[in-house]
């Protein structure tokens, strides 16, 4: 019997991998990354075999037009982006096997075209068990987790900068749109999704989804709205490498190498057994629930309107309640410490609302 089929899929980069005009290296090598977590997030886990990276930018030498001080020129990114994939790609164990470059720069109707704000494509083929193809709409009750690495304060506002027009944002926020790539911890996490899916069928993964822009606030979302689902999340769950987080940077932040996935709590204890035998990180962040409503501690939100672009900015304020027993177990047995009570009415990685005061 046939058991596996291949599964090419090339991602575009476009908007998605452009921050590398700020720091082309780290740039490159985390747009390279993210497209392999598309890959292994496919489905119910996959895995990645080979990739490719192309770049186009405006004129190498003698552009009339300069660039903003903050921005790497074409012949910076030409020079240090394709070693920043090719490193992604290598460190992880995935062979970067194609590509492509381009320069173009015209003037036309007495304006001056080309790609002053560079593009990254990132690409790649990958195999997949042919019974996983198709995620499973997972039961209220199914515990929601992230695995790989923890959350840093960095990425924030990075899908959103990155979309922007060439010289139109701020420069910091144009910075803060870089995020820091680790392949050591992607490959841990690849090799536990790589033994879920091995399982066929008992693969404990009943749906997977890659964390990229908007970070959690994005991925948690779109994972139980495809199951139909709404949940209920405890961000003091989520595991940080910096202190002092706000509630909006620990939900929204844009940290590399790592995915949400909901498995059932009888399979809580072959997943930590892979976890611990990969040595990869996860934490058991929430609960799926029937309502369909997401519940950040005590800031409820519609599920629906929190997907839709019209409506980000409704808030709703309801009372703190305690999440299911599978994940109050799960945190005791762990040893999870409390960092710090969460009491901070808005949803601000959705609302439009002043600066958030929580401490």
């Amino acid at each position: 019997m046939k058991r596996k089929r291949h599964a090419p899929r090339a991602d575009e980069g476009g908007d998605a991998q452009p921050p590398h005009r700020d720091q082309s290296f780290p740039g490159a090598s985390t747009g390279a990354g993210g497209e392999i977590r598309d890959e292994g997030a496919t489905g119910r886990g996959a895995r990645p075999k080979a990739g490719l990276t192309g770049f186009t930018v405006s004129k190498l030498w003698d552009s009339p037009i300069g660039k903003p001080e903050h921005m790497a020129s074409p012949l910076q990114i030409m020079t240090e982006g394709p070693l920043g994939g090719a490193a992604f790609n290598n460190e992880f164990g995935r062979p970067n096997l194609a590509g492509y470059f381009r320069e173009y720069e015209l003037e036309a109707g007495g304006v001056q075209r080309g790609y002053h704000k560079p593009i990254m494509i990132a690409g790649g083929v990958g195999s997949i068990d042919a019974r996983l193809t198709s995620k499973i709409e997972f039961p209220a009750g199914s515990l929601l987790i992230q695995l790989g690495g923890p959350g840093m304060r960095i990425g924030m506002g990075g899908g959103a900068a990155s979309s922007l027009a060439s010289g139109t944002n701020a420069a910091h926020l144009d910075f803060d749109s870089v995020q820091r790539g680790n392949p050591e911890i992607q490959r841990r996490a690849q090799e536990v999704i790589t033994q879920c899916q091995a399982m066929g069928e008992a693969n404990p993964i009943l749906a997977i989804h890659d964390v990229g822009a908007g970070g959690l606030s994005n991925a948690f979302p779109e994972l139980t709205h495809d199951a139909g689902r709404g949940a209920r999340f405890d961000l003091r769950a989520v595991p940080l490498e910096e202190s002092g987080l706000a509630p909006k940077e620990i939900w929204s932040n844009e940290s590399q190498e790592r995915y949400v996935m909901a498995i059932a709590p009888a399979s809580l204890q072959l997943f930590e057994a892979l976890c611990a035998r990969e040595r990869c990180p996860f934490a058991v962040v929430g609960v799926a629930t029937e309502e369909r409503q997401l519940v950040v501690d005590n800031a409820p939100l519609p599920l629906t309107p929190a997907l839709s672009p019209e409506g980000r900015g409704s808030n709703s304020q309801g009372s703190s309640a305690a999440l299911e027993s599978p994940l109050s177990r799960w945190r005791e047995r762990a040893g999870v410490r409390v960092m710090r009570p969460w009491t901070c009415p808005w949803t601000c990685c959705w609302a439009s609302r002043p600066r958030c005061t929580a401490t």
